[in-house]
């Protein structure tokens, strides 16, 4: 980390919030499946930015596609958890290319 590491910290701790939050929302009531989308996304989100906060220049880039690419599932993760609060039908199959494309062009 570096000089603003206060801030990756405070980060941190509220993506880890938001994530507790929202998983103790749905084993409350597990009818309310979009809080578990919520809670897996903010979790991902979490994952994501502790991975891309300890980076340096020095880096594998593998993990450099880790925290991409949890970013990009947390911003899935939280499009299914609209689509499922609207009962609406996610399109797994074109998320799924999306993300096989999107891995392509990153690359």
């Amino acid at each position: 980390m570096s000089e603003n590491s206060g801030f990756h910290i405070q980060t941190i701790i509220i993506l880890a919030i938001f994530a507790l939050v929202f998983a103790l929302l749905y084993f409350s009531n597990r009818r309310h499946a979009f809080s578990g989308w919520i809670a897996l996304g903010f979790s991902a989100a979490t994952a994501a930015y502790i991975i891309d906060s300890t980076r340096s220049s020095t880096t594998n880039i593998g993990v450099v596609f880790a925290s991409t690419g949890l970013f990009w599932i947390f911003c899935l993760l939280i499009a299914k958890a609209i689509r499922v609060r609207c009962h609406a039908v996610f399109p797994n199959i074109l998320a799924g290319l999306i993300l096989i494309f999107a891995t392509a062009a990153f690359t």
